[in-house]
């Protein structure tokens, strides 16, 4: 069947930004469950920060491999927003039943004994691990969806990310100053559940119509433009990883000390921490803008060298204004009726 990639484009463009909106929805409304389960917001914080980033590792991990030899890769990802959308459904019994858990081996432990806190994260990890590691393998999926040929391939996966954290943005914003608020918790998973639920049922129709693995033809195929490909030593490859690994940790690092941070400025983690996520994946998604339209990027190591010592050097700047914060938003605020509305 000759389809038109547009098709395809604008269904994994819609699908990834529902989805990103579910899935930080969830991340707002786990936070929350996890913070009456542990009873520290600001390790209800690293709990869900280290579950989500570590299952969406595994995810990656787990279909990243595997995603370049599927032949239906827009079913299997309507399977994966499916089993997404079901664990959300059945969240509350599940938390319930790691809740529970967790007070009959606790009872075996002396309270502010370090055992006691390792039980908890442990049972903090096994509540929301298994959904996060189907939506770190949601992205391969659409890659291999949507690229036809390597030279696609880094504007094809800044573009899908770039809609996938606008989604996210939204889904934050929404969940924490909307849904949470008028609904509760329960109610705000469950309308992540379905979104998921309806974004998978959408791709598994598509792919059933398209006819998705039996001889898909594109309408306007054309021989991809072969372009001269950088090429890197096995010791520049080791590299990279090694520091997109450091990269990655500090910035969960920064996660942490910002959360924390705007605590001390909003008087409230639960609303810090969504701030904190909306402003960093805000920016997170304009990066990817930006790289995704960078035509001439063609030596990339430096490009993101250069990159990692401009993040350096504003964080360096910046730094400097952490201890104005708080002074900076009273004098703002006082401008400000005391009212809700303007909150």
């Amino acid at each position: 069947m000759k389809v038109r990639p547009g098709l395809i484009l604008a269904t994994a463009i819609l699908c990834l930004f529902v989805s990103g909106a579910a899935g930080l929805a969830y991340q707002v409304a786990w936070m929350r469950y996890l913070s009456l389960f542990l009873g520290n917001t600001s390790y209800a914080v690293v709990a869900v920060l280290v579950a989500f980033m570590g299952g969406l590792a595994l995810g990656n991990a787990w279909l990243g491999t595997r995603a370049d030899r599927m032949q239906r890769p827009l079913a299997m990802y309507g399977w994966l927003e499916i089993g997404i959308g079901i664990y959300a459904l059945l969240f509350p019994l599940y938390y319930d039943f790691c809740h529970e858990s967790y007070v009959a081996l606790a009872r075996s432990l002396q309270p502010g004994r370090a055992g006691l806190l390792v039980l908890k994260f442990l049972f903090s990890l096994l509540t929301i691990l298994i959904p996060t590691v189907l939506m770190g393998g949601t992205l391969p999926v659409m890659t291999k969806l949507v690229t036809r040929s390597l030279g696609e391939l880094r504007e094809r996966v800044a573009t899908l990310y770039f809609i996938n954290s606008l989604g996210a943005v939204a889904g934050c914003f929404l969940a924490d100053f909307w849904l949470i608020p008028a609904a509760g918790l329960q109610a705000t998973v469950s309308a992540g559940a379905a979104m998921n639920l309806l974004v998978g049922a959408l791709a598994l129709f598509v792919s059933g119509w398209i006819k998705e693995g039996k001889g898909l033809v594109f309408e306007d195929a054309k021989e991809p433009v072969v372009e001269e490909e950088e090429v890197f030593t096995r010791g520049e490859l080791r590299l990279a990883v090694v520091a997109i690994g450091v990269s990655g940790f500090v910035a969960m690092l920064y996660e942490v000390v910002w959360t924390r941070m705007l605590a001390l400025v909003l008087g409230s983690s639960t609303h810090a921490f969504s701030i904190m996520l909306i402003t960093f994946i805000t920016g997170i998604a304009f990066g990817a803008w930006i790289v995704g339209r960078w035509k001439k990027l063609r030596r990339t190591m430096e490009a993101f060298a250069w990159a990692e010592l401009a993040l350096a050097i504003t964080l360096l700047g910046s730094m400097f204004f952490y201890e104005r914060l708080p002074f900076w938003f009273m004098k703002i605020a006082d401008r400000l009726a005391r009212q809700a509305d303007a909150y």
